[in-house]
């Protein structure tokens, strides 16, 4: 065995993943007071897949911009691999992009658009041949290479805009909401193309997104923003299961998390208008309670946090029940379609370890005590909880509804 060539070719490795390598640091960029992107740090390993996550307005564009070269940083400094690329063009940065309305050529054929960075750097013809062949066969676009952009469906446009930054064999691609103009069903079968390619090519992507279910299905890490700074920076299941504040936990989850006030009450934190069943720590009082739709189960038992049914939205596989407690409302996500009644009492529960709490000004607290449900009177009087159970009834195999609250006694 050749050791010192085995040597070689790890050393060449190497370089070539550092190359694929993005660093940020504390990198700003302003037009007037706020900044557009305020003293943002963060780090991208050789071939991750990360999402730029956020509202509109939030940063995340202006923040794949200045990796591009496209918008230049006010301050801090932007390297990929060893090099400092702060200052430098975008042609001299060795990376691809894919843009929101594809930026095709119309009057050039789907194998020009694609060669067309080639060209320019004047890569031999044959090169070019071999290299499209190469692309078209890996994105599914041979039968297309001699028609226009305007004899093709938006995903076939949007194959020819990643064929173009593949062809290029630049280590690193960014995408800035590269499907937002396709219909659903493109978009989920789009977004398991692009992923695929990335994992098959080993590249470095960073992909732009206000979209949760692009970030939650593609993204090795997630990093949230808003009003330019990072929220939170972990993966798709840290930023579900343990949001970093309020704001990450209504980004992160359709429908959204619950997000309830609590007020201090004798025997802890209740939540506001309903004021029997404490749920938290006194000293959580004038914050938040965090639970998700689908952890709160609904029954007709004599413990739990009183409520009331609005009204409920079927969707097919599951059904979210809009509650009324105290004067807050809350959504619960259950499987199937429960017979439910508008103005019906029950009464909610949810997993401890499920919940989360928020202080004020929307920080997590995780050194807040949540409270196990205690029973308590069973609301507009004693046959209420009868009347729901008849009214939710228990359908087979769902684990959400139930006639009666495993913990009490008939």
């Amino acid at each position: 065995m050749n050791l010192d060539g085995a040597h070689e070719k790890d050393s060449e490795r190497d370089e070539g993943d550092l190359d694929k390598r993005i660093r940020l640091e504390t990198v700003t960029k302003r037009w007037d007071d706020p900044p557009a992107v305020d003293g943002i740090s963060f780090d991208v390993s050789p071939g991750q897949f990360v999402i730029l996550l956020g509202p509109s307005g939030c940063g995340k564009s202006t923040t794949l911009r200045m990796i591009a070269g496209l918008e230049q940083a006010s301050s801090g400094n932007i390297l990929i691999g060893d090099r400092d690329v702060t200052w430098l063009p975008p042609g001299d940065r060795g990376i691809s992009m894919v843009f929101q309305s594809y930026a095709l050529f119309p009057h050039l054929s789907v194998a020009d658009n694609i060669v067309f960075g080639l060209r320019s750097r004047k890569v031999p013809k044959p090169e070019r041949r071999e290299r499209l062949n190469l692309v078209a066969n890996l994105v599914d676009l041979e039968a297309y290479l001699d028609r226009k952009p305007a004899q093709l469906s938006g995903g076939q446009r949007q194959r020819v805009a990643l064929a173009r930054a593949i062809i290029s064999e630049h280590p690193i691609c960014l995408m800035d909401e590269p499907l937002s103009n396709l219909d659903a069903r493109l978009r989920g079968e789009m977004r398991r193309e692009i992923k695929a390619l990335q994992e098959r090519l080993g590249m470095t992507v960073i992909y732009v997104t206000h979209d949760q279910v692009e970030a939650m299905s593609m993204g090795d890490r997630v990093i949230l923003m808003q009003a330019g700074r990072i929220v939170q920076d972990g993966t798709p299941d840290e930023l579900y299961e343990r949001p970093a504040s309020a704001f990450a936990a209504s980004f992160i989850g359709s429908p959204a998390m619950n997000l309830v006030r609590l007020v201090a009450a004798e025997e802890g934190a209740v939540i506001e208008g309903e004021p029997r069943v404490p749920v938290a720590e006194s000293a959580a009082g004038g914050g938040l309670l965090g639970i998700r739709p689908e952890e709160i189960e609904v029954h007709a038992g004599a413990s739990g946090v009183s409520a009331e049914v609005l009204d409920e939205e079927y969707l097919g596989a599951d059904t979210i029940l809009r509650l009324a407690v105290g004067n807050q409302v809350l959504r619960a996500r259950l499987p199937g379609r429960p017979e439910v009644t508008r103005g019906s009492p029950c009464r909610l529960s949810w997993p401890l370890d499920k919940a989360h709490l928020f202080d004020a000004d929307g920080e997590r607290r995780d050194d807040l005590s949540l409270l196990a449900f205690t029973a308590s009177e069973t609301p507009h009087g004693s046959d209420a909880g009868s009347r729901a159970a008849s009214k939710a009834g228990n359908p087979p195999g769902n684990p959400r509804v139930a006639t009666s609250d495993p913990g009490v006694s008939p």
